[in-house]
């Protein structure tokens, strides 16, 4: 869903990306892709069979946005203890 963040991606490239970086089959990706959209997360947009193409939502956006900043507090926590660790 990262991926969409900087705009629309077509259905074959967002499998593509995911392929590339986590072993899952197409199907998969693609029932991944309808969840997201019946949550509301992405936009599924249909040009034609061939031409598919998935955006973010703004829930999608906003769900990114406080997935990251969650995640830099988690960084952030490991840094400062990490930190304190090396100070004891």
């Amino acid at each position: 869903m990262t991926s969409l963040y900087y705009g629309p991606q077509r259905a074959s490239k967002l499998v593509e990306m995911v392929q590339e970086n986590l072993e899952v089959s197409e199907p998969t990706v693609y029932g991944v892709l309808q969840d997201l959209a019946e949550r509301g997360f992405v936009e599924k947009v249909v040009r034609s069979r061939r031409n598919v193409t998935y955006k973010l939502t703004d829930s999608g956006r906003d769900l990114i946005q406080r997935e990251h900043f969650d995640a830099i507090g988690d960084i952030m926590s490991l840094i400062k203890s990490a930190k304190r660790k090396r100070e004891l």
